[in-house]
């Protein structure tokens, strides 16, 4: 866990010092060649680099890089990117103002800005590729110990391992024996469709032992077979041993995640709703709930009622004649519907 810790900050603080000298290449090309900053007094150019770097320091505390976290999303780094220069570019802006308010940077930040933005994803999508390589070589890796005979462990089991570049070692798991034949019915399976278990031999998924010794040996954590990460998963009436291996993962710093049987095994598709603080789950959606459905709706009504209303207005009148010499009573029928929440309208 140590080593892995280093090895994550080492990560870390290349890749911030990778965004410095990315930062100055972008300045000190902009005072080679940039119209504006040809003419500044001798002195500003400096300054200028000088406090771009010190706004960038304090960026950094702000949105420093994630790229050596594992769980973690591309949209993750572009917020964490965006943000970054961003934040950048609004104190370099201020700062320079303090030391020198008639100095026309404005327009110039802008323009560093988006190109530092841009080299910066460039920057971002190479090292995440590099990262990957690190950990396919079996480099940075976390080990992980699984908890609990419930077939979602499955799922945590292939999604650890299903990709390499993760980094992650699986040491083995505590439960039921019959477990180890569903996992290896499921690495045959996939490894038969797309190879995508071939390295799971390489971790060597093992029984450690059954779900009761491992909570016999508890009060004697040496005992045990703990990894960098633990996994749990065992039914929420199980509350006095859930709370105990989550305080023997905080002593012994490990990394503790609890896994809920899955309502997904039932084989139908739930989702998830609060009622007040408790989760419960329902087969019923409205689709209109969605924005995305209310706006495709709405577009759709719109557009639908000008393509059919408007080439047929000019027969309006006509039918308008026709139905006061026919029938008496007034032009439109009205009816009350219900509508979205139960509410009543009326139609026309």
């Amino acid at each position: 866990m140590s080593s892995n810790n280093q090895s994550n900050r080492l990560i870390k603080w290349i890749v911030m010092f990778g965004d410095f000298i990315l930062l100055n290449a972008v300045l000190l090309a902009f005072a080679q060649w940039h119209w504006r900053m040809n003419t500044w007094p001798e002195g500003r150019v400096e300054m200028f680099i000088l406090i771009s770097n010190m706004a960038l320091i304090l960026s950094e505390m702000r949105f420093s890089t994630i790229i050596h976290l594992r769980l973690v999303g591309a949209g993750d780094v572009l917020q964490r990117i965006v943000g970054l220069t961003a934040l950048q570019a609004v104190l370099a802006y201020l700062l320079l103002k303090v030391f020198d308010y008639d100095l026309p940077v404005g327009w110039l930040i802008w323009e560093i800005g988006t190109v530092y933005l841009l080299l910066l994803l460039v920057k971002r999508l190479a090292e995440r590729w590099m990262v990957k390589l690190y950990r396919e070589a079996g480099r940075n890796t976390r080990a992980v110990t699984l908890v609990g005979s419930d077939p979602e462990l499955i799922g945590v089991y292939h999604k650890l391992v299903n990709d390499p570049t993760l980094g992650y070692n699986i040491l083995g798991y505590y439960g039921e024996e019959d477990l180890k034949g569903v996992l290896d019915d499921v690495r045959e399976a996939t490894d038969s469709r797309n190879h995508g278990f071939r390295d799971a031999r390489r971790y060597g998924l093992e029984r450690l032992g059954s779900l009761e010794e491992f909570v016999s040996k508890l009060k004697t954590p040496e005992e045990l077979v703990l990894g960098d990460e633990l996994y749990l998963c065992v039914s929420r009436r199980e509350r006095d041993m859930v709370r105990r291996v989550s305080r023997l993962c905080d002593h012994q710093v490990i990394r503790f995640y609890y896994v809920p049987l899955s309502v997904e095994s039932l084989g139908l598709n739930l989702k998830r709703e609060y009622l007040d603080d408790m989760e419960i789950f329902t087969t019923y959606e409205n689709p209109l709930q969605n924005s995305v459905n209310r706006a495709i709706k709405r577009t759709f009504d719109i557009m639908a009622s000008l393509f059919f209303l408007i080439p047929t207005a000019i027969i309006f009148p006509i039918v308008w004649v026709i139905i006061k010499i026919q029938s008496p009573g007034p032009l439109f029928f009205k009816q009350k519907r219900t509508g979205l929440d139960g509410k009543e309208f009326e139609m026309l």
